[in-house]
């Protein structure tokens, strides 16, 4: 090869070196004015939180292997698999019942609803859908204390709000948000869907004094599926948070003698006055409540007691 043609092509090697790392910069520019717009679109949808456990020099190594990888294949970051941090149980609860089993339903990376049962909440992990907010829901049970699951209020979750590293952080408080998703996913003639609920302005409510304060000592005694029912028809409206005034159950004789503990979380027990019949509000379904010498469970058509055991 002559010594011309030789320069020549060393010329045009040089020159596509060039292009190429301009093309690398170009994209590199390009793939973060998208991250940023991304982050604003999020912000703007209130979902900005799924970015607060993440440092800041993780959003280069991700440019860096999309590039390695080829930014051409538009598939996005691939679905996680999150492991579940537990509340610790209410002291009651632990105290008289021990260690729960958890039933755990979530919606998975391929929006399918699942359900699973563990003896312990160690180390369980969930794979959920990335580009919407959905539930996670943690139900404590005792299989030989005569509480399967849905007898006691569960944890639980939204994500992305509720993510933090590789992990999704379950609350009591937030088995109330978890329980509103599905009330709402669920509404007939939904005006609001729950993936995009504003669950930010929801969230800050609890804190602002919006609500009742007896609403904030214990939400369950507000009726969730009559709340859901009402925003998916019209939207959010911090009035729709009310107690409900339950009718109340009488009972006389030996359970006066004990403290009793129901479903909720938040519950800090009810005890009768001396002289004075225990009272236990009768809500529509069947309520259980416990203490250290049993169970009861009873509604507007009736009381059974339960010693403790299968």
């Amino acid at each position: 090869m002559a010594p011309s043609e030789v320069k020549r092509d060393s010329v045009l090697l040089v020159k596509l070196s060039i292009f190429n790392l301009f093309s690398v910069f170009l994209v590199y520019n390009k793939a973060k004015r998208l991250h940023n717009a991304l982050i604003e679109s999020m912000k703007h949808k209130q979902l900005n939180s799924m970015f607060r456990c993440v440092p800041r020099i993780r959003f280069r190594r991700l440019i860096i292997a999309a590039l390695i990888a080829g930014l051409s294949s538009c598939g996005g970051i691939a679905d996680r698999s999150y492991r579940l941090v537990m509340p610790d149980l209410p002291p009651a609860w632990e105290a008289i019942l021990g260690g729960a089993y958890w039933r755990i339903e979530w919606i998975d990376d391929a929006g399918i609803f699942q359900t699973a049962d563990t003896p312990s909440a160690a180390n369980f992990a969930v794979t959920v859908v990335n580009d919407a907010a959905s539930p996670v829901l943690a139900y404590p049970y005792w299989p030989g204390r005569n509480l399967p699951p849905g007898d006691m209020k569960p944890a639980g979750a939204i994500f992305p709000w509720d993510v933090c590293g590789g992990s999704i952080e379950l609350s009591w408080r937030g088995g109330i948000d978890a329980v509103l998703w599905r009330a709402l996913s669920c509404a007939d003639n939904a005006k609001r869907e729950a993936a995009s609920f504003n669950w930010k302005q929801w969230r800050e409510a609890w804190n602002d004094g919006s609500f009742p304060a007896a609403a904030v000592r214990d939400p369950w005694l507000c009726d969730w599926e009559n709340i859901a029912a009402k925003i998916a028809a019209s939207g959010f409206d911090k009035r729709r948070v009310v107690v409900v005034n339950y009718p109340l159950l009488s009972l006389s004789g030996e359970v006066c003698k004990d403290i009793w503990y129901g479903s909720s979380p938040f519950d800090t027990g009810t005890s009768a006055a001396p002289g004075e019949p225990l009272l236990l509000p009768i809500r529509p379904q069947v309520s259980v409540v416990f203490s250290t010498t049993g169970i009861i469970r009873y509604s507007a058509t009736g009381v059974l007691p339960l010693s403790w055991g299968p």
